[in-house]
């Protein structure tokens, strides 16, 4: 498995090694990861694939999934003094400097290989010597270190937390540990030190809660509250709090915590954890607030992304360039194909406003009803998820076919050909009366094209009048519209520039599995947003 860029870096600078013979010992950096960490396997992986000259320097690899192992690292963090530190894997040690994750490793690569020159003569800790043992033993450009043993280990670099902290008080022994979300790389490692103090403290009470759902968000709230931060839209979490301080964008060391414990037992008077009891009407009005907002803003980008993508979806797009070719081929002027070409897009715009407008009201009556509210988006939620397979599996037989009739989501032969009946008539009109016209044949035809268009339209008018049709719903519902229209503006004007109807239908036929595969992913976020808005619901 290749890891991209990083892969081809690993092989010039492995050339590069190899040419300059400046390496008086083979050097090695050690690779401290976890089995289930996908960035640690990707490293390795294209470690053992790309640093395949010889001379290159080895990978030894600790799994810090063994207790002993995890403390062995933490102690070699404390010998070669790395400081404060992301709680995040892989972690890579190059000569005396740590990196921590893989965008970091990544950008400082090059760094990582010069400093491994160094590591044979200049990691002299007796601590290290199974590593150094490893490297030295392997004809291979990567190896697993199996033999960090507990004595290595040795206890916590602060003296261990068990013996101060194991009759603590239940009151006191507790901690706030807010996750981003389940098995998420930026709190696996945080999670490995609060199980080591919750090892050494089997009293202490440790309230774990994930910030995507209502519970999180509650107890996120609570803590923004208890220490005055004002919220600024940047995600703290993962975070590790208790009443008198927190830490949060570094990892909190189980010695760190113990001291913090530890402080909280020797106070005077022992107070109830603050993140701890019955949600207010305060709280949850607030919270309420917030997760509006939050939906407001998304729904937002998505409209403004679904408009633009329906707009360009075979559909809609097939329709505008026929529209544009029969103009053409009955020789009009330039000027006279711009004008009706805007005219239907106008046409088009003011139908699918008016559609949604009227839709709209009708979405905000059935919201009024709590459980119609939820069955709605639990519909639109599995409806979006079968119209992703379904377009999915359309981009699937487009790729083997190439033939655009294999594709069951579109307008059948019938619409078709009732469209182009349509553009036929009214596009033989002439002089003032072309004008109007355009506008009512945009109507018309994008009437006829909803059956197709609207699987994007439908769902998106459930999320925009999710708090109710009012004006920022109905702004929600311009910038949409707006959007869808964009494409078609742009095929107007590509036809008054001299671009011919041949041209865009290749464009189109060359970008029909793109197309396919985006609206795909358009309709599983609508699915996830649906599912969001039910799971808010409840």
């Amino acid at each position: 498995m290749k890891f991209g860029a990083l892969g081809r870096l690993f092989a010039v600078l492995a050339l590069a090694f190899l040419l300059t013979g400046t390496l008086a010992a083979r050097p090695f950096l050690v690779l401290f990861g976890s089995e289930s960490c996908d960035d640690c396997n990707a490293l390795k992986d294209a470690w053992k694939e790309e640093m395949t000259e010889a001379g290159s320097p080895v990978l030894v690899y600790v799994c810090i999934d063994d207790d002993d192992a995890y403390s062995f690292l933490k102690k070699s963090e404390s010998l070669l003094k790395a400081g404060a530190h992301p709680a995040v894997f892989p972690v890579l040690l190059a000569g005396r400097k740590f990196y921590y994750g893989i965008d970091a490793i990544k950008e400082n690569f090059e760094d990582c290989l010069k400093l491994a020159e160094n590591a044979p003569a200049e990691l002299s800790f007796t601590e290290f010597d199974a590593i150094r043992e490893c490297a030295e033993m392997t004809t291979e450009n990567y190896v697993v270190c199996k033999t960090v043993l507990a004595e290595n280990a040795g206890e916590s670099t602060e003296g261990g937390n068990g013996a101060r902290l194991q009759n603590g008080d239940a009151k006191t022994s507790a901690f706030l540990f807010l996750e981003t979300a389940a098995a998420s790389k930026h709190s696996e490692r945080q999670n490995r030190e609060v199980e080591l103090l919750k090892k050494d403290c089997p009293s202490l009470e440790i309230d774990r809660y994930e910030i995507t759902d209502n519970e999180g968000q509650l107890m996120y709230l609570r803590f923004l509250r208890h220490f005055d931060i004002e919220e600024n839209g940047e995600n703290l979490a993962p975070l590790v709090a208790w009443n008198d301080g927190y830490v949060s964008g570094r990892l909190a060391t189980s010695e760190e915590l113990a001291a913090a414990l530890e402080a909280a037992q020797n106070a005077a008077e022992a107070r109830e954890p603050f993140w701890r009891g019955d949600a207010t009407a305060d709280e949850l009005a607030e919270l309420s607030a917030h997760n509006k907002t939050f939906l407001l803003n998304a729904t937002f980008w998505t409209a403004l992304f679904a408009g633009t993508l329906d707009g360009i979806n075979p559909c809609a797009f097939a329709t505008a360039i026929f529209l544009i070719s029969y103009l053409l081929y009955l020789k009009k002027g330039r000027h006279f194909v711009l004008a009706v070409g805007l005219c239907f897009c106008l046409g088009v715009f003011l139908s699918y406003l008016l559609f949604g407008i009227g839709l709209s009201f009708l979405v905000d009556f059935l919201n009024k009803f709590a459980f119609v509210k939820k069955i709605i988006y639990g519909l639109f939620a599995l409806a979006g998820l079968i119209l992703a397979i379904m377009h999915l599996r359309d981009a699937l037989r487009y790729r083997k076919s190439g033939n655009a009739s294999d594709m069951d989501m579109g307008l059948n032969v019938q619409t078709h050909r009732k469209i182009h009946d349509k553009i036929h008539t009214w596009g033989k009109l002439t002089g003032a009366i072309a004008i109007p016209a355009a506008v009512v044949l945009g109507c018309v035809v994008s009437s006829m094209e909803f059956v197709c268009t609207g699987q994007i339209y439908l769902p998106m008018l459930v999320a925009i009048n999710a708090s109710g049709f009012n004006l920022y719903a109905f702004l929600l519902l311009l910038v949409y519209n707006l959007a869808f229209i964009i494409p078609l503006v742009a095929v107007t004007f590509l036809a008054y520039y001299g671009v011919g109807a041949q041209a865009l239908a290749k464009w189109a036929r060359n970008h029909v599995l793109v197309t396919k595969i985006f609206m795909a992913a358009l309709f599983l976020a609508l699915a996830g947003l649906m599912v969001w808005m039910m799971w808010w619901s409840l």
